[in-house]
């Protein structure tokens, strides 16, 4: 079992600690797990943070990916826009924009139908390294929407992200090289799973000692303010609740979804 891991109850969004070493130990391990997927040419289809399981509460917790809902076997014929907006893949918002478009009869319906493919994972794995290393993603919009605002759409679509200086001046160019490399718009050009696990930044051994800007961040009054509830351990909520754990002299934030 895998703490908080109940029907009603998805555990783990975000595990930060101050040295690097555990932090690309972290990432290993969901490269591993995502790299068994794609032998068995099973699409995730929903890789985010949110369906990354911690199986205890200790230091050395090994990390789960859960939620296959939306996986699905990759013969080729993925068509269907599964997704969750700040992770998806350009390629899944294509298959979503002509879906769109043949059901409301704006354009035919093809007898060739666009199609994505598995490395629509790798697109989603390099958003969540972004957003572990800094406290925000690549892509965002500052229009609030139940749909995705058509300048977070461009962004994807385009592959248009930075890193602001302020976050990631502590934060190495190996890191840096991997996102980037995920965060291809063609999926010919992106890293595979192989090419995950061959990267120099999940097999160094070189130690930081400084904390992640991204716990710097939520540690800011603001977001702690627009973010954190106030909760216990086995306190289950309608929204996101977050528990923040201080383990000196590592720090470690649990994101916990659920529901009643």
């Amino acid at each position: 079992m895998c703490y908080g891991s109940s029907s009603h109850n998805k555990a783990v969004a975000i595990y930060m600690v101050q040295a690097n070493v555990l932090t690309c130990t972290f990432f290993l391990q969901i490269a591993l797990a995502l790299q068994h997927c794609h032998l068995l040419n099973i699409a995730h289809r929903d890789l985010k943070p949110e369906n990354l399981l911690f199986k205890d509460n200790s230091l050395e917790a090994p990390v789960k990916l859960c939620d296959f809902g939306f996986a699905k076997i990759d013969q080729g014929d993925l068509m269907t826009p599964q997704f969750t907006p700040y992770y998806v893949a350009p390629q899944v918002l294509e298959a979503q924009r002509r879906h769109q478009k043949e059901k409301s009869g704006i354009i035919p319906t093809s007898p060739t139908p666009y199609t994505y493919n598995k490395s629509c994972d790798l697109w989603s794995l390099g958003v969540i390294i972004y957003v572990m290393l800094c406290g925000y993603p690549p892509f965002y919009s500052k229009h609030h929407s139940r749909t995705i605002p058509k300048d977070m759409r461009k962004k994807i679509m385009t592959g248009s992200f930075e890193f602001p200086e302020e976050e990631w001046s502590q934060i190495s160019e190996m890191a840096k090289d991997i996102v980037r490399k995920l965060l291809k718009v063609k999926p010919e050009e992106r890293l595979t799973i192989e090419g995950v696990l061959d990267h120099p930044w999940l097999n160094s051994t070189e130690a930081l000692d400084n904390i992640l800007p991204s716990a710097q961040m939520m540690m800011d009054k603001v977001v702690i303010e627009f973010f954190f509830v106030p909760v216990t351990k086995c306190t289950v909520c309608v929204n996101v609740l977050c528990i923040l754990e201080l383990v000196q002299p590592k720090f470690r934030f649990y994101f916990r979804v659920g529901r009643i």
